[in-house]
Formats: C-alpha cells, structure tokens, sequence
C-alpha cells in the first residue's frame, strides 16, 4: 500500500485497490474497508483484488496419500522432480542407469541414464531437468526427462544438494567441495568452508545451506559463504511463500538464512516443499506434515512406513520417492483454498480513521 501522507486530502478519488488513507468521516463497504481491527475477517470471494494483496488465509480442504508403482522392484529412489509438464524420478542403490517419467505422478516408465552411478539429486529450473551423482562425476541433463545427456562434474565427491537461483544451479558436496553452472552443462570447481553439507535452497536473493552442525552458510552469488548459527536442521532445507525452512533434529524458519525461529513439528521431517499455498514434509515412516507458513504444523499420514527421501510439487500435486524398499512412490493431493482474509490495523489520528480502498 502506498503511504498514508500522500493521502491525505480527503475525499480523494481515483485510489487503486490497496491504497489507503485516511478519512474524517465514514467510508462504507464494499469500495473501502475500515483498517481498524485484527480481528475481522473478510470473504476472498467478496473482494478477490485486495485479497491478493494481503496474503488470505488459507484453509485446508482435503488431503490423500495414495501409494503408487515405479519401475524396478530393487531401485532405492533418492529424487524426484517435475518441470515442463513431466515427473521425473532418478536413484541407484550402488550404481544404476535406472531413472522413470510419469506424465501425472501416478503411472511411471522405465527410462535410462547416460552413466551407470548412484544418482542422488535432481532439480527442474531454467527449462532443464538436471541430476547428479554421488560419489561421482557424473551428471545429466535433460529437456523432456525421457532423453539425458552425460555431463560431468569437477571432482568426485559425495554430492548431496542441488539448487538454482540468481542465473545458476550451484551444488554442494557433503564436504568442502562445491560447484556452479550456468545451464548445467558447464560445471566450475567451487568451494565452501568445512563442514557436512546435508541441503541447499534458494530465495530472497539468497542461497542458504544447511550442514549436520549448528551451521547454516549464506550467499548471494553461489560463490562466496558467510557463516551463520541456527537450530540443527541436519536434514535438509526449502524455501516457498518468502520463508526458509529448515529441518531435521530442529526445524526453524527464516526469511533472510541469518535469523533463525524454532519451530515445532510432530515429527522429524526428512523431506520438504513447499507448493499449492502449503509446505508439506515427508519422513522416514508413515509421518507426514502440512503447514501454511512453515510454523504452524498438521500432522499427516503416508501410505506405508518407507524412508521418503525427497518430494517434489507439480501440476496441484506432491509425489514423494522412496530410498528404502517397499512402496517406492506416493502421491499427495492436498487441496487448500483461501477462504478469508484480515487487515492490517493503522492506528486512527486527529479524530479521522485509516481505509483501504476494497473494489
């Protein structure tokens, strides 16, 4: 919203939705609402417009986890994506060229890896899927997750996380060594101070990783790390809706990968993403969680015990894999909608009362 000052001659007319003023006399609903309580809430039908603005609340619907079938009864599956309207799941148990698309989540097809290697990490961004391998110096990429193309890392090592931001897929290793790439093609040595990397994410014009320590690093080019202290999110760490969440022994959330927020959980998460207005995290067992804002938690179940070891979001669905045998898929349909909103509260002045222009 704009600032109150340059509102202030009452009477104004011609305010863009979400501006605000200030007014000696009575605005009535529905072209402005009073800013005035906390507690009243508003229909996101009754003014969609504002409601964008303002961040709804968003309610849960429903959720399912239905169990589904890869391919290879003895493939340990470590990562899932989605990009250009395409699933696609990599992994290896020792070494495999065993990778599977699905169109939807729910039926998988066999398909093939360049190289032979335990594959770890995939990401979709920058219309490219790419995977690596650990401990290898095997990489791919692939437009359409049905054809890959070798490429190869700078060393090998044990890579462990994988993130795109600011024009750059940066991967981490469990140790110091690291790696950038423009278009995950061409891959240039990095590297990080020491410590046991376990995750990496992106957001707010910052990459954040994630280590088995107290020690979560920054940086803003992928290049240059700055140490920073958090809770122990040993597990790994996402980003979605402006927040960081880490995981692990500890989950906490932070917008800027510098101050941290303990948060509680019930249950330890091994997996998370955030997409569809929600964060949803997987476990090591049955275990499941949803939360809106990374803070407030609701327990969930998963279709069979099974180390969920990574999950992805795509067209309004979660799809999770196993690296552990049993049921090696699942899908997650957690519908969310958002029903309401509330305004923020700008203390009246001089006997007039602040309003926000609704329709």
């Amino acid at each position: 919203m704009v600032n109150a000052a340059s509102l202030l001659n009452f009477g104004t007319t011609g305010l863009a939705v979400g501006d605000w003023l200030y007014s000696a006399y009575a605005r009535t609903a529905p072209g402005y609402l009073p800013l005035d309580s906390y507690t009243t809430s508003y229909l996101v039908s009754s003014y969609p417009a504002l409601a964008a603005i303002v961040s709804p609340v968003v309610t849960p619907v429903s959720y399912t986890a239905t169990a589904r079938t890869l391919p290879g009864p003895t493939q340990s599956w470590t990562g899932v994506a989605y990009g250009n309207g395409i699933w696609v799941a990599i992994g290896g148990s020792g070494a495999s060229t065993l990778a599977a698309s699905s169109p939807d989540g729910i039926t998988w097809t066999a398909r093939t890896m360049p190289t032979s290697a335990t594959w770890n990490v995939v990401t979709f961004a920058n219309g490219v899927f790419v995977a690596i391998a650990s401990p290898s110096t095997a990489a791919a990429t692939s437009t359409d997750g049905i054809t890959w193309t070798a490429r190869t890392m700078p060393s090998s090592v044990a890579w462990v996380a994988l993130a795109y931001g600011n024009g750059l897929f940066v991967a981490l290793s469990q140790s110091v060594s690291a790696a950038t790439s423009p278009d995950g093609i061409t891959w240039t040595a990095r590297t990080v101070p020491s410590n046991t990397y376990t995750g990496l994410a992106y957001g707010n014009g910052v990459f954040v990783a994630t280590t088995n320590t107290t020690t979560v690093y920054t940086s803003t080019d992928g290049i240059n790390w700055v140490s920073r202290t958090a809770p122990a999110c040993d597990n790994g760490i996402t980003f979605g809706n402006g927040v960081f969440v880490g995981f692990g022994t500890a989950t906490a959330t932070s917008t800027n990968g510098i101050d941290w927020t303990t948060r509680t959980v019930p249950s330890t998460p091994r997996a998370m993403v955030y997409g569809n207005n929600a964060f949803v995290y997987t476990t090591g067992s049955t275990a499941a969680a949803t939360s809106p804002d990374g803070v407030t938690w609701t327990a969930q179940t998963l279709p069979s015990s099974s180390n969920w070891f990574s999950i992805a979001f795509g067209a309004s669905k979660f799809v999770t894999v196993s690296a552990t045998s049993g049921v090696k898929a699942a899908t997650i349909d957690y519908a969310v909608t958002a029903t309401t909103f509330v305004l923020p509260v700008v203390p009246a002045r001089f006997g007039t009362t602040a309003y926000v222009k609704a329709t």
